[in-house]
């Protein structure tokens, strides 16, 4: 039985070369990884791996294009203003479906900020209005590329990504450094936020072998917390990594917090222009005090604290592939 053709389009980037080192040794599937210049492909020759570069409208990658049986595109503009990404992708998705055969599979490699979430909104969830200009971007191309499936009979698979992990991205990579410089984690008392280019490939394999309908769907791991994560990169480098868990207050206790913070922000403000009782006042004074002291006890001891981990609140929103599995234990493997 012949091979089914794979190709990676934007395939340079750190998730399409662990991709190629996974599939690298793979007899079953006939895939190919795309890149736009020979000194950008250097990786894949250095690994013996099968790649193609040019320009993505030179024939030979037309070719290949026509070819597949299904294609997935990682590509993402780094810079750029919104039409001008806009652009970008409406130009190299109507080339790409152009020249797909029928019925063939289209993977678009989506983000989680597609829901809209940034810093500032802190709860898992749609936003109605994007929070920057890639996201805003994401959405424009996952809706082009639906309409562009149903016009040229290509079913369409939408990944969104949670934070991408493996042996060689970038996430992964922080994460190790923070546990050697010994920072203390702060970690969300919810399910991570991640997922791993492992799965990625499986989900590549299962979509090519019918295993999922074609739909849009959110990546990412439910039954992994933030320090199952931490334990394995910990144990990979054989040190074992300092987290606490930060449990969110209480709305009422948060709404309490707020108007406190706001108070103590404006004391002399309200001191210069209102009758304030004493016992509240020094309060006020007291608790003040005691934030200080906290502050220096903890800068003296150096603890260097990361709570970049602990800034979303829920779990990701959106539709999860069921033909996934996977042991966290080897998934790093």
């Amino acid at each position: 039985m012949q091979s089914k053709k794979i190709i990676i389009l934007g395939a340079t980037g750190q998730i399409g070369k662990e991709l190629s080192l996974k599939f690298k040794d793979s007899k079953e599937h006939d895939i190919i990884f795309h890149s736009r210049t020979l000194v950008a492909s250097s990786f894949f020759k250095n690994n013996d791996i099968n790649f193609i570069a040019a320009e993505i409208d030179d024939d030979k990658v037309i070719s290949k294009i026509s070819e597949a049986d299904l294609i997935f595109d990682l590509a993402a503009p780094d810079h750029g203003s919104l039409q001008e990404i806009k652009d970008f992708y409406k130009k190299r998705f109507d080339l790409i479906f152009f020249h797909m055969k029928k019925k063939s599979k289209f993977i678009f490699a989506s983000s989680m900020n597609v829901f809209g979430i940034d810093d500032k909104r802190k709860i898992l969830k749609n936003y109605f209005f994007s929070s920057s200009i890639y996201s805003s971007n994401k959405r424009y191309a996952e809706k082009y590329i639906k309409e562009l499936g149903k016009k040229n009979s290509i079913e369409i698979y939408i990944l969104r990504l949670a934070e991408v992990h493996g042996n060689f991205q970038r996430a992964s990579t922080e994460i190790i450094k923070l546990i050697k410089d010994k920072f203390l984690f702060e970690i969300a008392n919810t399910p991570a936020w991640i997922t791993f280019v492992s799965l990625i490939k499986q989900s590549i394999i299962n979509i090519l072998n019918d295993k999922e309908i074609p739909g849009t769907y959110t990546l990412t791991c439910d039954d992994v917390y933030w320090d199952d994560l931490l334990n394995i990169f910990g144990k990979k480098i054989n040190l074992k990594p300092k987290f606490i868990i930060k449990q969110r207050p209480k709305k009422i206790n948060f709404l309490l917090n707020y108007i406190f913070q706001i108070i103590l922000t404006k004391k002399d403000f309200l001191r210069g222009n209102f009758n304030i009782n004493k016992d509240f006042e020094d309060m006020i004074k007291l608790n003040f005090r005691i934030k200080k002291i906290k502050k220096s006890i903890e800068n003296f001891k150096g603890t260097k604290i990361y709570s970049k981990k602990n800034r979303y609140i829920g779990i990701l929103p959106g539709k999860r592939m069921l033909s996934l599995s996977y042991d966290i234990k080897k998934i790093l493997d």
